[in-house]
Formats: structure tokens, C-alpha cells, sequence
């Protein structure tokens, strides 16, 4: 349920309130994010996006995949340099290049997911009546974003598995 996310997002709290100046990209996968800059107005997470809202109505929006980091230290693979006025940097760094680097209008930051368990805990309860509905395998369904928000195919594994469901059981 995106929990290394919700860590993540919890580490980036530092950054709130911090003035972002520029990005210098590193990686032209990433190309289209160089331009942002802006208060950091607070740090979001839905599911496995991590985001930077920024003053001027865009967050800055980060998949990590399966090997991308955010960190205040420069590490191997580095593919951006997030600059902050105060010289603070933050460094994304992605050994496969899977992960993504993006500026999304606000209103866009996570709008195709659904619902996110970690912050939506009440709809938890519903969770395995709305699978039972589907025809679908069990873990496809869970593995389905747009279902659920941040279950990726650790998780979907060890739960079917405490709970004796076969992956594969509609």
C-alpha cells in the first residue's frame, strides 16, 4: 500500500516551505522538468506518486519504480539535481531508469488511481466485496492501479498468501 512511499513522503517534509530554483537534468528520459521552480507548498503521495506542490498550481511528481531513491546525498545513477534556494539539493537517482520525473497540472497529481488505503482507510473494509465483483484474477485486480493505489506485487503476493487465496482465483 505504497507504505516505503508514505516514508518517503514523510522524509521530503524537510523540503516544505523550501524554494525550488531549477532542476538540472541529468537523463533526457526526463526531459520537460527543467522549467520548474517555485515554493514548495507541501509533499503529497498518492499510492507510489510521491509530489512536490508547488506554488504555481503544478506538483512535481515522482514514480520511483522499482529502483529509483530520492536522497539529500548524491548517489550513483543520478539522474536529476533538484536546486533549493537555502543550497539544499535533492538527488533522484534510478540505477534501471524505470523511474519518472514529471510536472503535472495539480489537479492531474494521482487522478487516474484509485482509491489510496494508506489515506482512505475506511474504504479498506469494502475492499474485498469491490474484488469479488470482478471476473478477473484475484491478483490482477489487486495489482490494478486504478483499483487500488499502491499495491504493487510484493504485497498482493503476501497477502493472498495469508490469507490462502490462490493468485490466480477469480
Amino acid at each position: 500500500l505504497g507504505v516505503a512511499h508514505h516514508a518517503a513522503r514523510r522524509y521530503l517534509d524537510a523540503l516544505a516551505g523550501a524554494q525550488l530554483t531549477g532542476i538540472e537534468v541529468e537523463d533526457s528520459k526526463l526531459a520537460g522538468v527543467e522549467n520548474a521552480h517555485g515554493q514548495v507548498l507541501a509533499l503529497r503521495r498518492r499510492g507510489k506518486l510521491l509530489g512536490l506542490e508547488l506554488d504555481d498550481g503544478m506538483v512535481l511528481t515522482c514514480h520511483l519504480r522499482m529502483t529509483g531513491a530520492l536522497t539529500f546525498l548524491r548517489q550513483p545513477h543520478t539522474r536529476a539535481v533538484l536546486d533549493f534556494a537555502d543550497g539544499r539539493k535533492l538527488y533522484f537517482s534510478d540505477p534501471r531508469r524505470f523511474g519518472v520525473l514529471q510536472l503535472l497540472p495539480a489537479e492531474k497529481f494521482g487522478a487516474a488511481l484509485g482509491a489510496d488505503l494508506l489515506n482512505e482507510p475506511e474504504l479498506l473494509a469494502g475492499l474485498w466485496t469491490r474484488v469479488a465483483r470482478s471476473h478477473r484474477p484475484v491478483k490482477t485486480v489487486l495489482l490494478d492501479q486504478a483499483f487500488a493505489a499502491g499495491i504493487g506485487n510484493y504485497l498482493a503476493d503476501e497477502a493472498l498468501y495469508a490469507c490462502c487465496v490462490h493468485p490466480l482465483a477469480p
